[in-house]
């Protein structure tokens, strides 16, 4: 697992930010997971293969001139989707990653958004998607293979922007689907 130690640190006052020296590919790394996780959530809502092998099937775009901004918009919209799809009241996950301190704490002087912010969003979100596959599943799941370090390297914003992309047009299909509508592949 990445080991997240603090990088830089600036004191003013009683206002502190710490910046951990997260690079994107951490953040692909989770979006990869997530991905894999996403069609776990959906074989929760039909077993119909033709459909779920549709889903599998769906390949992220190609993205350019993408920033952690950027990406951290598009993993709260993802949040947002699942949080509409997900039956789990929220009493269930464990927003602790996520504190009213934590948005402080990883801000940066210039209010710039960094890989950090997005890959602490991200596991969050990671996190919420698990609990939801536990909780809506009539028998035991194992959910490890959501938390595995793929070692992926040389990733860029653009990149985890699309398999953001990507598990959002999923969580639009598995909508779709549970609304009782055929499934759209978009590219």
């Amino acid at each position: 697992m990445a080991s997240i130690s603090p990088v830089t640190t600036t004191a003013q006052g009683a206002e502190q930010t710490v910046e951990l020296g997260l690079k994107p590919s951490l953040v692909y790394d989770l979006w990869s997971n997530m991905n894999r996780a996403v069609l776990t959530f959906a074989t929760l809502y039909s077993d119909d293969q033709v459909w779920l092998e549709q889903l599998q099937d769906m390949q992220p775009k190609a993205f350019s001139g993408k920033i952690p901004a950027h990406v951290l918009k598009r993993v709260k919209l993802f949040q947002e989707k699942l949080d509409h799809l997900d039956e789990a009241p929220k009493s269930v996950r464990s927003d602790t990653l996520l504190d009213h301190s934590l948005s402080n704490l990883l801000s940066s002087k210039n209010k710039e958004i960094t890989p950090s912010q997005v890959y602490l969003h991200s596991g969050q979100a990671l996190i919420n998607m698990s609990e939801s596959i536990l909780y809506k599943s009539s028998s035991p799941i194992e959910i490890s293979s959501f938390f595995k370090e793929n070692n992926i390297i040389e990733k860029t914003p653009s990149d985890v922007f699309g398999l953001v992309d990507l598990a959002i047009r999923r969580i639009d299909a598995i909508t779709a689907r549970s609304n009782n509508t055929p499934l759209i592949v978009k590219d």
